[in-house]
């Protein structure tokens, strides 16, 4: 399906929690700070989940919504599941969510070269909110909706897949990037290393509805913006960015060259 864009343009301040569990990677054992290749950044507390029973295409394939809580202890990140979206009543696990359960201290998951550390309760108060739609215009949401951080620096280097860069391949070159938010759009900031410094490659993405059909039966996509306290409440913006009207988006053509880009973000911001 060819891509496209809607008009329905969405500026929006998000409730959210604004405490984070952080997976970091590391290439070394010790989890050095400086030897630091990757982070993934999600929400703790209550939040919901899409869990993919089989891959699509094949017998018994099902999208079921449930919730997860995400809570620490002093040795490890837990995970229970729930059926309601105030996480109070239990259900038994699907084994996707049992295997969230993991160590805090520096643990090594692939033999010989990564290594990772588990931190809770991270805040972090400034994050992009990504919902999916069943519908073609952003009418029907599907699930919950998932969260990003914003407006901090995330080293996002790759490991290499097997057998594409060689037998001594491990990582591939140093990679950090950083979303932020001005005058109606998102930019993506990555760069060469992984503390986001020096010269960016920058990529401008206009916040609108979007054209993204996946292989789960959604059809469209839409990002805001979720400025959260850690209490859950919207933090106002002292003075926020305008949102530009569809005639100015238009005269800087980001609704005809930017509907490519859109997509490939939404495709960031899922993985």
């Amino acid at each position: 399906m060819a891509s496209k864009i809607l008009l329905a343009f969405a500026l929006v301040s998000e409730t959210a929690m604004a405490n984070w569990r952080v997976e970091s990677s590391y290439s070394a054992a010790g989890c050095a700070s400086s030897t630091i290749k990757r982070k993934l950044m999600t929400m703790m507390g209550c939040t919901g989940k899409e869990i993919h029973r089989a891959k699509p295409g094949q017998s018994g394939a099902t999208t079921v919504n449930v919730y997860i809580e995400a809570t620490c202890n002093a040795t490890h990140l837990a995970m229970s599941q729930f059926s309601d979206a105030a996480c109070q009543t239990a259900t038994a696990m699907d084994t996707e969510v049992a295997e969230m359960t993991k160590p805090l201290a520096c643990t090594e998951e692939s033999l010989g070269y990564r290594w990772v550390k588990w931190t809770c309760d991270v805040v972090h108060p400034s994050a992009v909110k990504i919902q999916r739609f069943s519908d073609a215009t952003c009418g029907t949401p599907a699930g919950s909706p998932d969260f990003r951080a914003k407006d901090i620096c995330v080293p996002s280097t790759s490991i290499c897949v097997p057998y594409t860069g060689g037998p001594t391949c491990k990582w591939k070159p140093d990679q950090s990037e950083m979303v932020t938010y001005a005058k109606g759009k998102l930019t993506l900031n990555k760069y060469a290393n992984t503390d986001c410094s020096g010269t960016a490659n920058i990529t401008h993405y206009p916040m609108t509805c979007i054209d993204n059909t996946d292989a789960y039966g959604n059809q469209s996509m839409m990002l805001s913006l979720a400025t959260m306290t850690a209490s859950g409440n919207p933090v106002p913006a002292a003075t926020p960015d305008p949102a530009p009207s569809v005639a100015s988006m238009a005269s800087t053509q980001l609704l005809s060259a930017g509907a490519v880009a859109a997509v490939a973000l939404a495709q960031w911001l899922v993985q």
